[in-house]
């Protein structure tokens, strides 16, 4: 591989990783959005007395939240085959730089492997001449795709300047309700609707006992590991 090769192979990967960033940082603000928004429903589900025992709501949130990152973290993996494939992305920068249709893709693949019969020299050439016309930021080389990653920032930016107010003003506006109504959602199993066990029998129930007499007090409960008895 010649230097212009090399050069031009690593100029299109960086353009790619740029646009990579750009799509992970639209990603991070949007998943903050959301998971601000299910804090704000969380706020409002809870009520002023906080979640009660027996309700699966903050499970249900918390499911909503690993959705959400889930969501966001298979997006950008396949953000590499679905939105900066490599015609994809050859297509925007020569679009950018007034370049024919093709020209970067084919000096892409001229770079990588030369085919048999075609001259080292004439190649090289040419992909010198494609070289010299991709002067310019990451930024404007990308061209329209890096456009529509930054209208992702800008939106998700927005949403932050929506969303992070908000969620201040229900924490300073009731800290109570706010830490009750949070707190579910890092122990929601422990508000999970408890199975109903049979009731407890205990004998001999109401007697009168002579004091210092011994008397036999025997419990059954079923599905229970451990009972306590007390007396006065």
């Amino acid at each position: 591989m010649t230097p212009v090769s090399a050069g031009l192979i690593r100029l299109f990967e960086r353009l790619r990783r740029h646009l990579l960033k750009r799509a992970a940082m639209a990603l991070v603000l949007w998943v903050a959005v959301g998971a601000g928004g299910v804090l704000a429903l969380t706020w409002i589900l809870a009520g002023p007395a906080g979640w009660t025992q027996g309700t699966a709501g903050p499970l249900v949130l918390d499911a909503a939240l690993v959705g959400l990152l889930a969501v966001a973290v298979g997006l950008y993996a396949l953000a590499p085959v679905r939105w900066v494939h490599e015609r994809r992305l050859a297509e925007a920068v020569e679009d950018a730089t007034s370049l024919a249709t093709g020209t970067l893709l084919g000096s892409l693949e001229l770079a990588r492997s030369l085919p048999v019969g075609v001259s080292a020299s004439l190649s090289e050439r040419a992909q010198r001449r494609v070289l010299d016309k991709l002067e310019g930021s990451d930024a404007d080389l990308s061209g329209r795709l890096d456009r529509q990653a930054r209208h992702w920032v800008k939106n998700g930016l927005g949403g932050i300047g929506v969303i992070a107010p908000l969620i201040v003003l229900l924490t300073l506006g009731s800290p109570s309700r706010t830490a009750h109504a949070w707190g579910g959602l890092l122990h929601p199993f422990s508000l999970l609707p408890r199975p109903v066990l049979p009731a407890l029998s205990v004998t001999p129930g109401s007697t009168e006992v002579l004091r210092g007499a011994p008397v036999a007090v025997q419990v059954r409960a079923p599905g229970r590991e451990t009972v306590s008895l007390h007396w006065q």
